[in-house]
């Protein structure tokens, strides 16, 4: 499966930039920057049961706003409250993993 691989490789770059874009340069921070992602995932996923788009189209959306989505989230539980984050802090996030 190098090609899955590559793929996922290929979309952590595009990620990065779209989630530290949208939270410093836009002004949204964090926590806000993860909540319009989730929205635009809200409307690919009622876009699939609504209308006719073909299928692979809304797969890659879907599949490439998930990256940032998750980094997005993982930098709202570590960065300062200041980025518009929780402001929590690495030495307690390992207490709510199990």
């Amino acid at each position: 499966m190098p090609a899955l691989g590559s793929i996922d490789f290929g979309a952590s770059d595009p990620a990065n930039t779209l989630r530290d874009w949208m939270a410093d340069s836009t002004g949204l921070g964090y926590n806000r920057s993860a909540l319009l992602i989730s929205l635009v995932l809200g409307a690919l996923a009622a876009t699939f049961f609504l209308t006719n788009v073909p299928q692979p189209l809304l797969f890659w959306a879907t599949f490439v706003l998930t990256r940032p989505l998750g980094a997005t989230l993982a930098n709202s539980l570590d960065k300062p409250a200041t980025s518009g984050s929780s402001g929590s802090t690495t030495s307690r996030s390992p207490g709510c993993l199990p």
